[in-house]
């Protein structure tokens, strides 16, 4: 009885052996299987990324020209508002000063203005005008003056007032290497007959524009009318020069 018992054990034991065998085996048989199937699906999605990659490469290159085109578009019309924008306020400020006061010519002021002798208004100047403000308590009696004109910025580095140097700006030629310190801007100054001193130039326009044209031309139908041409250039964005005009008419003392 004892030796059946331990042959029974044993061939339990033997059968328990070999079922874990079998399910051991099957197990890496699984293992491999899916080990296969996980290496074939990521050779898959490498071949996924890849098409994704050169479907947006295509996608970037047939968007990138339109993006570039309206990019550019609106940087220009940036440039060109600034310019309209700069013009009408500059030329609005040039009116209402001739409407206010009357033309100095040169038999009439005797203030000294600059050394060149720019200090009446002439012909053969039409970028620079001077004229007075009629007192308030007698009109008849000239007051303050008031002085329109292109120049240059004030260079730190020279020992002249650039600011206060009338010039005309068709005229100036820049340099190859131009830098927008050396673009003519477009300035008011005023002299006090109380102080008798003239103020610090003010620009009348931003500093990121130039004056390529200014002229105040007088007469035509009406002897007090004072014609204006008021130009104004901007670098655009493929560096080239934009420019805008605007003509104007105002009438001496209408105010």
């Amino acid at each position: 009885m004892k030796k059946n018992g331990y042959v029974s054990y044993e061939s339990l034991l033997d059968r328990l052996l070999q079922s874990m065998m079998a399910c051991f085996g099957r197990g890496k048989i699984i293992a491999a299987r899916h080990l296969a199937t996980m290496q074939e699906r990521a050779g898959f999605t490498l071949i996924e990324l890849i098409i994704s990659t050169s479907l947006l490469s295509m996608i970037a290159l047939l968007i990138y020209p339109a993006y570039r085109t309206n990019s550019r578009s609106y940087d220009l019309s940036v440039v060109e508002s600034s310019l309209q924008q700069n013009a009408r306020i500059g030329m609005k400020k040039i009116v209402v000063s001739l409407q206010e006061g009357m033309v100095v010519d040169v038999d009439e002021n005797d203030n000294d203005w600059d050394p060149s002798g720019n200090n009446a208004y002439r012909d053969s100047n039409p970028y620079f005008m001077i004229l007075y403000l009629p007192q308030d308590s007698d009109p008849a009696v000239q007051g303050d003056e008031i002085a329109l004109y292109a120049a240059l910025r004030d260079d730190q580095d020279t020992s002249e007032d650039e600011s206060k140097q009338p010039l005309d700006p068709a005229d100036h030629s820049l340099p190859s290497d131009y830098e927008l310190p050396d673009a003519p801007l477009l300035y008011m100054r005023r002299y006090t007959s109380s102080t008798s001193s003239w103020s610090d130039p003010e620009p009348l326009v931003s500093s990121d524009v130039k004056v390529t044209q200014l002229s105040f031309i007088l007469g035509g139908d009406n002897e007090d009318e004072v014609l204006i041409t008021l130009e104004l250039a901007r670098e655009g964005p493929s560096k080239e020069w934009r420019t805008y005009k605007l003509v104007s008419a105002a009438k001496l003392g209408a105010r």
